[in-house]
């Protein structure tokens, strides 16, 4: 006895081995093989390489939300009938001239084994996946119409797709073999690319894959870029004729990668983490100085600390602030004889007194107005807070 056809993947579909043996185990138990992953990561495809891989023909069963269990076994074409009857075309009394199969249906009445894929099956109403329980159990259906029962010769090989928009029934998750399908890891992806642009340049593989990787951890977005989005953004960049240098920096053509406006939004007020400072007026806020102007910015911003707090410095030199002992804060150095003095700040407690005044001595701005041998100071002293 020959052993069964193994699937390694093919040219055109990149499989890790995770995968693999998923396919490999549910085509050896006769399972249904449960196929989750984002939107965009080959769920479709894979089928279309598991026939390939296998030498078996395709059946696809796109699922929709009014899409019932038995459209896929079969159809009783009751309008064609009454045409029939009607206009005399055809004998309307043979009931299985008006019997037409689903995809599920051919994949029971076919002679030969068949891949057949249910496409997106969380579409679909909640009861859909508990209808088809007795149809895959069995690989079998009843028509009604003409007392005809269809038996498989041979059980396909279903693969069914779900985006995780719903979640499904404990009874049909017990009958499937599961796999997740992982977002490809950047070496991953890069081979997948290959396959898709086998003459893109290197360089722009690079850019266009850190610029992608980046696009995806911005955090916010409602949907992530996929990888089949990444294909035609390199596809886009090849076209658009963008330097390698200009991918990371600019981002063109972000309506390819991304396609919500408040995604793009959000990309555009943060990059990423792994960026460089960014530089207002920019389309991504890409720094143009990179590290050397991420330094630059953190020394001037110690150096306005190191002002505000007050370097030990600062009061030795004649031209630097120097101490107010009636303030206990860094003010201005003493200016030249009649120049107005720099006001105090708010914060500190005094009210502004009018240019011209003398500072008067420690202790005296606490005692009462009016005081003649003060010089006429009661009358313009600062007032300590609270008095």
């Amino acid at each position: 006895m020959q052993a069964p056809r193994s699937f390694e993947g093919t040219d055109s579909y990149i499989a890790s081995e995770d995968l693999r043996s998923a396919v490999n185990v549910a085509v050896a138990l006769e399972r249904p093989l449960l196929v989750r992953g984002e939107p965009g990561t080959g769920k479709t495809l894979l089928a279309q390489a598991v026939a390939e891989s296998l030498g078996m023909r395709l059946l696809v069963w796109p699922v929709k939300s009014t899409t019932r269990a038995q459209d896929g076994l079969y159809v009783y074409d009751t309008v064609q009938r009454l045409y029939d009857s009607q206009f005399g075309e055809g004998d309307p009394s043979d009931v299985a001239r008006y019997i037409r199969l689903g995809q599920l249906g051919e994949a029971f009445a076919s002679p030969e084994r068949v891949v057949l894929v249910i496409d997106e099956v969380d579409k679909a109403d909640l009861e859909f996946p508990n209808d088809l329980l007795w149809e895959l159990d069995r690989m079998s259906f009843h028509i009604p119409e003409t007392g005809e029962t269809v038996s498989a010769a041979h059980r396909p090989v279903v693969i069914v797709t779900s985006n995780a928009e719903k979640e499904l029934p404990d009874a049909f998750l017990r009958r499937c073999v599961f796999h997740y399908i992982a977002f490809p890891e950047p070496v991953q992806m890069a081979a997948i690319v290959k396959v898709h642009h086998p003459a893109l340049e290197d360089e722009l593989m690079v850019a266009a894959l850190e610029a992608f990787y980046l696009l995806r951890g911005v955090d916010g977005l409602q949907k992530r870029p996929s990888t089949s989005e990444l294909v035609d953004w390199v596809q886009a960049l090849v076209v658009g004729g963008i330097e390698p240098g200009r991918v990371v920096e600019e981002f063109p053509f972000l309506g390819v990668v991304l396609k919500k406006q408040q995604d793009i939004e959000i990309a555009r007020r943060d990059p990423g983490p792994a960026r460089p400072p960014r530089r207002p007026g920019h389309p991504l806020g890409r720094a143009q100085g990179g590290q050397e102007e991420d330094r630059e910015l953190r020394g001037h911003h110690a150096v306005e600390v190191g002002r505000a707090d007050g370097d030990d410095g600062a009061e030795q030199a004649n031209d630097q602030p120097q101490q107010d002992e009636g303030v206990g804060r860094l003010s201005p150095a003493p200016q030249a004889q009649g120049q107005p003095a720099v006001e105090q700040q708010a914060q500190d407690g005094i009210e502004h007194r009018p240019p011209g005044d003398a500072l008067p001595p420690q202790g005296i701005a606490a005692q009462g107005e009016g005081r003649g041998d003060l010089g006429g100071v009661g009358q313009n002293r600062p007032r300590v807070a609270g008095q």
